[in-house]
C-alpha cells in the first residue's frame, strides 16, 4: 500500500510538470508573436515614413513645376488626377485654381508606393512692367518726355550720353564754369562742347546724389533758412566734379586742373551755392537716354505737338487691342508701335491689414520721424516748412495723404523697402517737396486702392519708386520726375514732364517676376487616393502612357517651341505645345522649332498673318512646315487646318 501511494503522487507530479511547461512555452510564444507583430508595425510604420518622404518630395517637385509655369506664362496646372506626370518613381498633379483676389492657389498630391503627400501654396501673381500705362485713353497735348534705362547698370544719369538743353538765362541758381566747360543747372552738371545762344552741347551729365563716393553733401543745396548748420558748395567739393568728367572719355579735350589752382565757385546771385532751392524744369527735352522708354494703354494713345515744342517718346508704344497711335509729324518717337492683343488687366491692390491710428496735422520744424514698422493712419497732412521722415523697411497704410506748399517727405529706404498704401485721396501739392535716399525703384512703392480716387502728384521730386493707382485719375505735375513705374486708370501730364521707365525692375535677366510666395501648408490628400497600395493600380493606369514631369505635352497635331520677347527683344517665357493653341501675348515671339505629329504631318495647313520686326505685315498660307523660324510683333491671323478638315 505505500508503495502505490508513492506511485501515484509521482505521475501527478509529473503531469504537473507538463502543464508548467505548457504554460510556459504558451507565453514565450505569445510574447514572440506581440514582439514579431510590434516588429513588424514598426516595419510598417518605417516604410510608410520612407514611402510618405518621398511622396512629399513628389509633391514638392510638382508644386516647383508649377510656380515657375506661373512665373513663365502658363497657368500653373499640372497634369490632373485621371493623367498624373511621373517622377522617380511616383507620380505626381498640381491643381491651380484662381482665387476671387486674384492669387492663384496651387495643391500638389504626390504618391510614392504606399506613401501619400498633399502640399499647397498660394501665390501672388505678378504683372509686366507698366512703364508709363493707363488703363483709359492717353492725349497729350503738351510737352513730355519719356525714355527709360536700367538701374542695375548704373545710375539714369549716368547713361546720358550726349544731347542738349535749353537753359533759362534768368535762372537764379546758374552757373557756368568756362574754363572747364561745366554748367551747374537745375540740380545737375553737365560736361558742354559748345553753346550756341542759351543752348548748350553736351556729352555727360552728373547727378551727385546717385554718387556718394564724390562726399558731396546734399545739405549744400538747400535753403539758407538751416543757416551755420548747412554748408556751401566748396572749391574742393567742386575739384571732385571736375575730376569726375576726367574720369569719363571726352570728345574733346578739358583744361586741367591744378591741386594747387582752386577755382572760385560763385553763383549768378554772387553769394557761393547757398541759398539753393528746388528748381522747376523750363523745358521737358534735356538729358535723355535716348531709348528703352514704354507708353501703355488700354484705349488709344493720342500725341498731339502741332507746334513741335517736344513731345518725346524714346521707346516704344502700347495701344489697347484694336486702337491705334496718332502722332503729329513733328513727335519725336524712336521705338515701334505694338497693339496689344488682349487688355492688360490692372490687378486691384491688395492692402495689406494694418490698424489704423487716428490720423495727424504735422505742423513744427521739428521733424517727425515714422521708424521702420508696419503702422496705419486714418490721415497724414504734412504742412509748410515741416518735415515727415518715414524709415524703412515698413508699410505705411493711410486714409489721405497730403503735403501742402512747403512741406517735405523724406523716403529713408537704404535699408530697406517702403511701401506706402493710400485708401482714399492723395495730394502732393505744387511746391511740397519728396527725397528719396534710394536710387532702387524697387525699393519704393505708392499704391492708391479703390475707384475714383483723387490723385495730385506736383511735389518737386526725383522720385525713385513705383506709383500704381489702377482705378484712379492721376494727375502728374512738372516738377515730380519718376524714375520707375507709373500705371493708372487713367492719367493727365502737366507740361515739361519727365518720365523714366526703368527696366532694371525686372531684374538681371529682364524677365518678368517669378510670384510673390504668400503662404503654404500641409494638406489633407483626397480621399481617392488615401488607400496605401500601388499607384498605378489604384488610379487605374499604365506608366507607358503618361508624361514625365517637365516634358513637352504629347499632341496629334504640329508642336511649336516659341520664345516670348520683351520688347528689347530679351526671352523672358516660352510656349511649347500645339501650334494650334498658341496664342501670342502683347509682347514679341519668336518661332525657335517646329515637331510634326506622328503621322498626318503633310495635312496640316496654317493661315497667318503677323506683323514682322521691321512693322511690315507678312503674310503665309500653305503647310506648317513652310513657315519657318518667323520673329512677330503681333499676330492679326493665325488659323491652323488640321486633317481632314477643307484645305486651302
Amino acid at each position: 500500500m505505500p508503495v502505490n501511494k508513492l506511485q501515484g503522487t509521482g505521475q501527478r507530479k509529473r503531469g504537473g510538470a507538463l502543464l508548467f511547461s505548457l504554460i510556459v512555452v504558451i507565453s514565450v510564444a505569445m510574447v514572440s508573436l506581440g514582439i514579431l507583430q510590434i516588429t513588424n508595425s514598426l516595419s510598417r510604420r518605417q516604410k510608410h515614413s520612407v514611402e510618405d518622404k518621398r511622396a512629399f518630395y513628389v509633391a514638392e517637385a510638382g508644386l516647383a513645376e508649377a510656380y515657375y509655369s506661373l512665373g513663365t506664362g502658363g497657368n500653373g496646372q499640372v497634369g490632373a488626377i485621371t493623367a498624373p506626370v511621373t517622377l522617380g518613381g511616383g507620380l505626381v498633379w498640381v491643381d491651380a485654381v484662381t482665387e476671387e483676389d486674384g492669387n492663384v492657389r496651387l495643391t500638389s498630391t504626390g504618391l510614392h508606393g504606399g506613401g501619400r503627400s498633399t502640399l499647397e501654396i498660394i501665390v501672388e501673381q505678378t504683372q509686366e512692367p507698366f512703364g508709363v500705362f493707363s488703363d483709359g485713353p492717353i492725349e497729350i497735348s503738351e510737352p513730355v518726355l519719356i525714355d527709360g534705362y536700367d538701374s542695375g547698370d548704373s545710375p539714369y544719369y549716368d547713361q546720358v550720353s550726349d544731347g542738349s538743353i535749353t537753359i533759362d538765362p534768368t535762372y537764379p541758381y546758374l552757373h557756368d564754369d568756362t574754363g572747364n566747360n561745366i554748367l551747374f543747372y537745375e540740380e545737375l552738371f553737365y560736361r558742354y562742347q559748345r553753346v550756341e545762344g542759351d543752348t548748350y552741347y553736351f556729352d555727360a551729365v552728373l547727378d551727385h546724389r546717385a554718387h556718394p563716393e564724390l562726399d558731396i553733401d546734399d545739405d549744400d543745396f538747400v535753403d539758407d533758412w538751416c543757416g551755420l548748420f548747412c554748408g556751401d558748395f566748396d572749391d574742393y567739393e567742386y575739384k571732385l566734379v571736375i575730376n569726375y568728367f576726367h574720369s569719363i572719355p571726352e570728345t574733346y579735350e578739358l583744361a586741367p586742373v591744378d591741386s594747387d589752382d582752386w577755382v572760385s565757385v560763385q553763383s549768378s546771385e554772387g553769394s557761393g551755392w547757398s541759398g539753393w532751392s528746388s528748381p522747376t524744369p523750363t523745358v521737358a527735352s534735356g538729358p535723355t537716354t535716348g531709348g528703352g522708354g514704354l507708353m501703355g494703354s488700354n484705349g488709344s494713345i493720342s500725341l498731339n505737338d502741332p507746334g513741335g515744342e517736344g513731345v518725346s517718346v524714346y521707346g516704344d508704344l502700347s495701344p489697347g487691342p484694336e486702337e491705334n497711335v496718332d502722332m503729329d509729324p513733328s513727335v519725336i518717337h524712336t521705338g515701334d508701335i505694338l497693339t496689344r492683343t488682349e487688355p492688360l488687366e490692372l490687378v486691384p491692390v491688395r492692402v495689406p491689414e494694418v490698424e489704423l491710428l487716428p490720423g495727424f496735422v504735422h505742423d513744427s520744424p521739428v521733424v517727425r520721424i515714422l521708424p521702420p514698422a508696419d503702422i496705419g493712419y486714418e490721415s497724414i497732412e504734412v504742412r509748410g516748412d515741416s518735415q515727415v521722415t518715414v524709415q524703412g523697411p515698413g508699410t505705411l497704410v493711410l486714409g489721405d495723404f497730403t503735403l501742402l506748399e512747403g512741406a517735405t517727405l523724406l523716403v529713408e529706404n537704404d535699408a530697406g523697402a517702403v511701401n506706402i498704401y493710400v485708401l482714399s485721396s492723395v495730394d502732393f501739392a505744387e511746391g511740397s517737396r519728396i527725397d528719396v535716399t534710394n536710387q532702387d525703384p524697387s525699393e519704393l512703392s505708392l499704391q492708391v486702392s479703390g475707384p475714383n480716387r483723387d490723385v495730385t502728384l506736383a511735389a518737386d521730386s526725383f522720385f525713385h519708386g513705383m506709383v500704381y493707382a489702377p482705378e484712379s485719375e492721376v494727375f502728374v505735375g512738372t516738377d515730380f520726375e519718376i524714375f520707375g513705374s507709373l500705371a493708372a486708370g487713367a492719367l493727365t501730364l502737366a507740361p515739361n514732364v519727365r518720365l523714366h521707365f526703368d527696366s532694371g525692375i525686372l531684374g538681371d535677366s529682364g524677365a518678368v517676376p517669378l510670384p510673390k510666395l504668400v503662404g503654404w501648408k500641409i494638406e489633407e490628400v483626397p480621399d481617392a487616393v488615401k488607400q496605401r497600395t500601388n499607384p498605378y493600380k489604384l488610379l487605374d493606369l499604365n506608366e507607358e502612357d503618361l508624361q514625365a514631369l517637365g516634358e513637352t505635352t504629347e499632341s496629334d497635331s504640329w508642336l511649336v517651341e516659341v520664345d516670348l520677347l520683351s520688347l528689347w527683344w530679351w526671352k523672358e517665357g516660352e510656349y511649347e505645345g500645339p501650334i494650334e493653341d498658341f496664342a501670342m501675348s502683347s509682347y514679341r515671339a519668336k518661332i525657335v522649332s517646329f515637331t510634326p505629329p506622328d503621322a498626318g504631318a503633310e495635312d496640316w495647313y496654317i493661315n497667318a498673318r503677323w506683323k514682322n520686326s521691321w512693322g511690315w505685315t507678312d503674310t503665309y498660307q500653305g503647310p506648317v512646315s513652310g513657315l519657318g523660324k518667323i520673329e512677330m510683333t503681333a499676330i492679326y491671323e493665325w488659323d491652323v487646318i488640321g486633317p481632314g478638315e477643307e484645305q486651302p
